[in-house]
């Protein structure tokens, strides 16, 4: 841990294998608590009750997307504090199975996010719209390429979207996701499809804390 922090607690920022800890820019941003050939990526708190702030949003982001740049990652939630470095250990010791399995499962893997929206209609046109087929039809298609996949609520999406997804898929199947995402927009006039990522499995990964 940092010297000259008179830390009441320790920040997670997410769990990655102990292997692939030493390289990367981000290093001296953060810490590491090692169990075995895994490790929390963490940062000593003077006060955990603190709100976090744009600047611990964006140091959380950096850190786990060099991680996931590395390999695998589980993310942690935004702002997941523990009371002490014993206290995480302990977590560690006791979720160890679960956490080497779950780094198991998103290694060479990354995390997509499709918003499905209306395209405009050009002037003087009538507006276009969009069956809820064609949005069912979108969500099977890109399924069927993906590990795993997940609708996400409307506050996750941009304004003008009507549905929004997450997919998980191998790394190698990028190119055939992006095919597929330009195979629908070409079949259904009305379909605008923003895709980003790749990400690292943000909503793929739900952590257990209780120890």
């Amino acid at each position: 841990m940092a010297r000259g922090v008179a830390a009441s607690g320790v920040r997670l920022f997410g769990v990655a294998s102990s292997a692939r800890d030493s390289d990367g820019g981000t290093v001296a941003e953060h810490g590491f608590v090692r169990m075995r050939d895994i490790a929390a990526l963490v940062k000593p708190v003077a006060d955990a009750r603190r709100e976090l702030d744009p600047s611990d949003i964006d140091l959380h982001q950096r850190i786990v997307e060099a991680a996931f740049d590395r390999g695998g990652v589980l993310p942690a939630p935004c702002g997941t504090v523990f009371r002490s470095t014993e206290q995480l250990r302990a977590w560690l010791e006791q979720n160890y199975l679960a956490l080497s399995e779950g780094l198991q499962f998103v290694v060479g893997r990354c995390e997509l996010r499709v918003h499905l929206a209306r395209r405009p209609a050009p002037e003087d046109s009538p507006a276009t719209t969009l069956a809820p087929t064609v949005i069912t039809e979108s969500f099977r298609a890109l399924r069927r390429i993906s590990t795993a996949a997940m609708t996400l609520p409307p506050a996750r999406a941009p304004e003008a979207s009507v549905f929004s997804a997450a997919f998980l898929l191998d790394r190698e199947r990028m190119p055939d996701f992006d095919t597929a995402v330009r195979a629908l927009e070409n079949r259904h006039a009305a379909l605008l499809i923003r895709q980003t990522g790749p990400w690292p499995p943000y909503d793929f990964v739900r952590l257990d804390f209780g120890i």
